[in-house]
């Protein structure tokens, strides 16, 4: 197949199709240079220049008032192509980073070599990739999302044995950060639920198992495990350094590169689970209480911010202090003034101590 669109004048030793993030590209050969244009920006004027007169130059793109990522050709040391069944893609290695590419046009490895003359092509075999066994992947895939939410509907309710739910909530977010690692090939913490077929692979979800059990510990965290504003600053910085560590690692072991809508969603969500699960963690790895006071529900409040509600509650305490307590909203509805509630406070596993709110029986 050719390289170049069809009716370009340009020879197949001179220019490249590529795709990046559904974003159209072209590689131009130069005296010294690759240069690497966005397409889709250009104007019918600079295109006809730019396609009418080569090889590419410095002076040419100035004229044209193109900008142009350029790529020494020293610094190319290493050109590697992946034949997948419906697909190809080239990843293009420098001294400062690595890039991957679609190529719509399905070249040879010889007509590569042919582009990059004096540049060893690689080509990858994507059945070497790890990978796992569409059957198994789907197994795993629905078994997760299912025990994810039966484990977060009941943690939600408060269900007996509780501490059962944390765990399982637990054990499920982690098991859907740690399946994208070990089967890159196989799962993802990008796509949507449902299967995406690419190159005559099956790719998983785990971001439905991710997103259930870690929006039920982070609530937990911020509605029942009532921590110190300080505790909570701790909290999201462990968050945030280990989604700083997490993201990056799986974006270079899937060697793939992400719009950044995408990364910001996902790494909301991987902070939210990481809040969560170490707030749990410090709270089920030594859940013995300190000191526990009963006291007597002395006021309700609640504010209406528009978008949301949030309830407290004033509780006289036996040194004859009063604390304003958040309340979930099952608690507001459940708990009445007067009613004796039991405060208790816990040192926690990591040294962030918290209180918990429980309603005597009567």
């Amino acid at each position: 197949p050719s390289l170049f669109q069809e009716g370009m004048p340009m020879t197949e030793r001179d220019c490249l199709r590529l795709l990046d993030a559904n974003t159209p590209y072209l590689l131009l050969r130069g005296p010294a240079h690759f240069h690497l244009i966005q397409t889709d920006t250009l104007s019918d004027q600079q295109r006809e220049r730019l396609f009418h007169a080569y090889p590419c130059s410095d002076a040419l793109l100035h004229d044209l008032g193109l900008q142009a990522q350029k790529i020494k050709a020293e610094d190319l040391h290493g050109i590697c192509l992946t034949v997948h069944e419906y697909r190809h893609t080239l990843e293009l290695t420098t001294d400062s980073e690595r890039r991957s590419f679609l190529l719509p046009d399905l070249p040879s490895l010889e007509d590569l070599e042919r582009f990059f003359t004096g540049h060893p092509v690689t080509q990858r075999d994507p059945t070497n990739r790890e990978k796992m066994d569409p059957e198994t992947g789907k197994k795993l895939q629905r078994g997760l999302i299912i025990l994810s939410a039966f484990c977060a509907v009941m943690a939600t309710f408060g269900f007996p044995p509780k501490i059962l739910w944390s765990w399982l909530c637990l054990l499920c977010s982690i098991a859907a950060l740690v399946l994208p690692l070990a089967f890159p090939a196989g799962f993802s913490i990008f796509r949507r639920t449902r299967r995406v077929r690419i190159g005559g692979d099956r790719i998983y979800s785990s971001s439905a198992s991710l997103l259930l059990p870690g929006a039920v510990l982070a609530c937990r965290a911020l509605l029942e495990l009532h921590f110190r504003l300080t505790s909570y600053a701790i909290l999201f910085g462990i968050a945030l350094v280990c989604t700083l560590i997490y993201v990056p690692s799986y974006l270079h072991i899937k060697k793939e590169r992400r719009a950044s809508s995408d990364l910001i969603g996902v790494s909301l969500t991987v902070i939210l689970v990481f809040f969560g699960t170490v707030a749990q963690l410090d709270h089920l790895l030594y859940p013995v209480p300190s000191v526990a006071y009963t006291a007597q529900v002395t006021d309700k409040i609640s504010h209406d911010h528009g978008d949301h509600w949030e309830y407290f509650c004033t509780v006289g305490m036996p040194d004859g202090t009063f604390h304003e307590i958040p309340l979930s909203f099952l608690d507001h509805h459940s708990i009445e003034v007067g009613d004796q509630v039991t405060v208790t406070y816990y040192d926690g596993a990591f040294g962030l101590p918290y209180y918990t709110l429980t309603q005597e029986s009567v």
